[in-house]
């Protein structure tokens, strides 16, 4: 026939339907156990009270097909048609449907054991009732319009736009061979995955407008981007070949779960991923909260919060852009490198859990407060710029800070069989306690050490020479300055029970024998400045310990000391009191030294180097015996024995 039209109802086991034109019902109902057929024109079976099992092979070439069903509905043979809509009270696709615009309804759900292609698939403006379960294997390039209340699990075989709103209450599964993309629309459900599969591309879900508060298991060999209207919590393995981005108005958590991707980037009022990540890079990460991040191995982009805490099971990488408004703190099992970029924090914690890891910084690093290091191992500041208010931690054979380096305050840092090396660039104040085996300060600004009953300077050594001009290289300590000035009571190699804990701790004893040098200038050709102690019961104590000091030929050396010994290489003058070897008084001048002793170096008003206030000036003793300057050989004795005249007195008047 050319067209076809049901107006009356039509019962039968099997009913098939052939026509050259149109098939359609306008009033009546059709019940069968299955329908198949042939049309070249719109096939519309929409009465409400048709019942109808099964759809068999049919074949629309030039129509849409479009069939309501008032109970469930398997499409078991071929269905095909310009555009297909189907409305049942459940639907099964168990065979295949071949359609540019799929429109779904059921009052049942949608269960798929064969295959959709189709250009679109929607569910219109209704919402299917119950799960949709449509994985395996289908080809379809939109999702626009799709809604059920149970979950929805898809699965595609080639690049899957989504243009639509995607409701569901439950879990939203989607799985593609190729790229699944967001162009406009919005996603809401309750969870979302992949499908138990991975994604053959990228899975971008960039709408702001989406509701995803549970990202579940979901993998993608590409990128992958969530964002999202509220709050992201990570359930799920993530596992992204490329660069997961999670962007959301609320909090990132992960209660569970672990993520595996090359580059996280991430906007959130927190983010907190605290499983067992593997975290290659932090690219573009912002929060105006706190960032806590558990198996991270870098960062290569800008990062910006209130606070951040990142922890690596290995090697960490630090390059790019980081600012932190309070405390940053990064933790590795392995090295912490900074080969460049800046990082920015009122205070800064580097940790690394071996003796045998590294953590060295080359970047440009500005740390308001505190910067501190929690470390057996080394500390190596070779390149790049670092200003830090204060410096405390712990550190193992080295802690060389050597480029540019501009530190405020050294607190309590803490080395043992050890190197401590510092070049300054501005004042410096020593508080401590700073234990290492040599320490090695050279600042451009001036030098103070604070005085505290806990802090102090705790090295080891031996004594020096009384005449020793120049540090032993590996053995004496050096503090140099254009000016040194003490506050207080400042503990060499002595101190109160907390700071004897850490010298013992860390040098294996205390009250060691050591050498310091206190220098302001770098030869005694230099004009210097000042090295000046406190005064009173105040001032330098370091009993065990042997100081010299080189003021330049301009600076004074002046306050109150207790010292094994001193010794002065230079100065304009040098006005102390103080201890030296346990004696007190006048007497203590001979217990130091000076390399050219004179008036104007005194301790306690006696000149450094004398004995009762009188400086013995030896003299140099002649390399030979005076005696053989004279002959007084046989033949010389002779002429010798004459007697000598007089002139003026004759010989005989003797």
């Amino acid at each position: 026939a050319a067209s076809m039209d049901f107006a009356g109802s039509l019962a039968s086991a099997n009913l098939s339907l052939t026509s050259l034109g149109s098939i359609s019902e306008s009033t009546g109902a059709i019940t069968t156990g299955t329908l198949a057929g042939a049309a070249a024109g719109a096939v519309t079976l929409d009465g409400a009270n048709n019942t109808i099992a099964t759809v068999g092979n049919f074949v629309d070439t030039n129509g849409g097909f479009n069939l309501i069903d008032t109970r469930d509905l398997t499409i078991a043979g071929s269905l095909s048609a310009l555009n297909t809509t189907l409305s049942s009270a459940g639907l099964a696709i168990n065979g295949r449907i071949q359609t540019g615009i799929l429109q779904l309804a059921s009052g049942n759900g949608v269960t798929e054991t064969g295959q959709v292609n189709a250009t679109i698939l929607t569910t219109g403006v209704t919402t299917i009732a119950g799960a949709i379960d449509m994985n395996t294997g289908n080809v379809i390039g939109t999702l626009s319009n799709f809604a059920a209340t149970g979950n929805i699990s898809l699965n595609d075989a080639e690049a899957l736009q989504m243009t639509g709103a995607v409701v569901t209450t439950s879990t939203l599964a989607l799985n593609d061979a190729s790229n699944i993309t967001q162009i406009n629309g919005s996603i809401s459900a309750a969870v979302l995955t992949s499908d138990g599969g991975t994604i053959g591309g990228n899975a971008i879900f960039d709408q702001s407008t989406n509701y995803i508060p549970v990202l579940g298991n979901f993998a993608a060999t590409g990128n992958t981007t969530f964002a999202d209207s509220s709050a992201i919590s990570v359930h799920g393995v993530v596992n992204i070949g490329g660069t997961l981005g999670l962007f959301n108005t609320g909090a990132i958590t992960q209660p569970s779960g672990s993520i595996s991707t090359n580059l996280l980037d991430a906007s959130a009022t927190s983010i907190t991923l605290g499983s067992t990540n593997d975290i290659v890079a932090l690219g573009s990460v912002v929060t105006p909260g706190t960032l806590s991040v558990n198996g991270v191995n870098g960062i290569s982009g800008m990062v910006s919060a209130l606070n951040a805490s990142l922890q690596s099971s290995g090697d960490f990488l630090l390059n790019g852009v980081t600012t932190i408004a309070n405390n940053l703190t990064i933790s590795a099992a392995g090295n912490i490198t900074q080969p460049g970029g800046n990082v920015t924090a009122q205070n800064a914690t580097f940790a690394v859990a071996s003796p045998a890891d590294t953590i060295s910084l080359s970047g440009t690093d500005i740390v308001s407060g505190d910067l501190n290091f929690a470390t057996y191992g080394n500390v190596i500041h070779g390149g790049g710029t670092l200003d830090a208010g204060t410096l405390t931690g712990t550190a193992g054979s080295l802690a060389s800070f050597n480029a540019l380096t501009d530190i405020g305050t050294i607190g309590s840092f803490l080395m043992g069989d050890s190197l401590f090396s510092l070049d300054n660039t501005g004042t410096l104040t020593i508080t401590g306690p700073l234990v290492a085996n040599v320490i090695s300060i050279n600042s451009t600004g001036q030098l103070i050490l604070a005085g505290s009953p806990n802090g102090g300077m705790f090295f080891s050594g031996s004594i020096a020479s009384n005449t020793a001009t120049v540090p032993r290289t590996g053995v004496d300590s050096v503090l140099f300055a254009p000016s040194i000035i003490e506050h207080g009571i400042f503990y060499i190699n002595d101190g109160a029970n907390s700071a004897r804990f850490n010298s013992v701790k860390f040098l294996g004893t205390t009250n060691l024998s050591a050498t310091i040098f206190f220098l302001t200038a770098l030869n005694p050709n230099n004009s210097g400045g000042n090295i000046g102690f406190d005064t009173g019961s105040n001032g330098l104590y370091g009993p065990s310990i042997d100081a010299v000091f080189d003021a330049g030929t301009s600076g004074n050396i002046t306050g109150n000391v207790n010292l094994y010994h001193l010794e002065v290489i230079n100065g304009s003058d040098a006005n102390l009191t103080g201890t030296i070897d346990g004696v007190s008084g006048q007497p203590a001048s001979g217990k130091a030294s000076a390399t050219d002793p004179s008036s104007k170096y005194q301790i306690n008003s006696c000149p450094i180097g004398s004995v009762d206030c009188v400086v013995l000036f030896v003299e140099t003793l002649p390399n030979g015996n005076p005696l053989g300057d004279f002959d007084i050989t046989e033949r010389k004795r002779k002429k010798l024995d004459k007697n000598i005249q007089l002139p003026g007195i004759a010989m005989h008047d003797f």
